[in-house]
């Protein structure tokens, strides 16, 4: 599908499963977290994207789990830190992002908009050194509802100062595509951390196999 980026200006992107490799470090995490509540079953892709502390709260719900609030801090703590330490061992920098974002920001204002914790985006800019590339960074704390809920494309907006049919999100989740259309956004998704049929079952507009793809898109 062609797609008319004449009118855009901005393209914000997704972190993890986009820019950062991060998917089965992610996984394992939540799976040594859940195992503290005797959850060995769960599906990753349900919550793909989705702030941890939202993503815990829905498979209890799914699980018919009920844990003590003190219980539940615990467990987000928990998953938040082992991802971290996964993280630092395990986790790339996207390869392809590499000359892409700098040749992107020569045309488009960029920003990062990810419901991470502020150390794990902290760890993405520093390990990268795309921080001085993006306009604007929002991470998991700069909202109250995380993806699917559109909160944290419509504060990228706001900061870009910018309508939705200026930008364009690059994400790779199903989540995040349904945060990104509730926003008014059109969506380029990366296969992956999703099968390709879900994200156009989910209605990005275009999917790519790799990152590097969408520089014949947009550039």
């Amino acid at each position: 599908m062609l797609l008319d980026v004449s009118k855009i200006n901005s393209i914000i992107f997704d972190m993890d499963g986009v820019l950062l490799h991060s998917s089965d470090c992610h996984e394992e995490a939540w799976r040594d977290a859940l195992s503290l509540v005797g959850i060995t079953q769960f599906s990753y892709a349900g919550i793909a994207g989705m702030r941890t502390d939202e993503a815990v709260q829905k498979i209890l719900n799914e699980q018919g789990i009920s844990i003590t609030e003190t219980e539940k801090e615990h467990l987000i703590s928990q998953k938040r830190k082992k991802a971290l330490e996964l993280l630092m061992l395990r986790g790339r920098i996207a390869d392809e992002s590499k000359g892409l974002i700098f040749q992107l920001s020569k045309r488009y204002r960029l920003a990062l908009a990810s419901s991470a914790s502020v150390s794990t985006v902290l760890f993405f800019l520093q390990k990268s050194g795309y921080g001085e590339i993006f306009s604007e960074v929002l991470d998991g704390t700069s909202v109250r509802h995380a993806k699917p809920d559109p909160e944290i494309y419509d504060l990228a907006l706001e900061r870009l100062n910018i309508a939705p049919q200026q930008a364009i999100i690059v994400e790779d989740a199903v989540n995040g595509i349904e945060a990104a259309h509730r926003a008014g956004i059109r969506v380029i998704a990366v296969a992956g951390t999703e099968k390709r049929e879900m994200l156009l079952e989910a209605g990005a507009e275009v999917v790519v196999d790799k990152l590097s793809q969408i520089g014949s898109i947009l550039l």
